[in-house]
């Protein structure tokens, strides 16, 4: 069985390598997101990586919300 903590930064990587390949988004906001999935990924006893894992995967969050949001907001209807 594989668990979310394997799943959740796979997927989320798979994610960011559609967002790259797409031109909508902004490739800073999809490294930022990618990095954040493998901070938060690390199996390491180290908190304050995930915590910056986190805080990465929160910034890019919002930012890819943003850039999707202001581009709805341009595009005819």
């Amino acid at each position: 069985m594989l668990y979310p903590a394997v799943l959740v930064p796979i997927g989320l990587l798979l994610f960011c390598v559609a967002l790259w390949r797409s031109t909508t988004v902004s490739r800073a906001a999809v490294v930022t997101a990618a990095v954040s999935g493998v901070l938060i990924s690390i199996p390491v006893p180290i908190h304050s990586i995930r915590l910056a894992g986190g805080v990465l995967g929160l910034l890019a969050g919002a930012w890819l919300a943003f850039v999707v949001r202001s581009e709805l907001a341009r595009s005819p209807d």
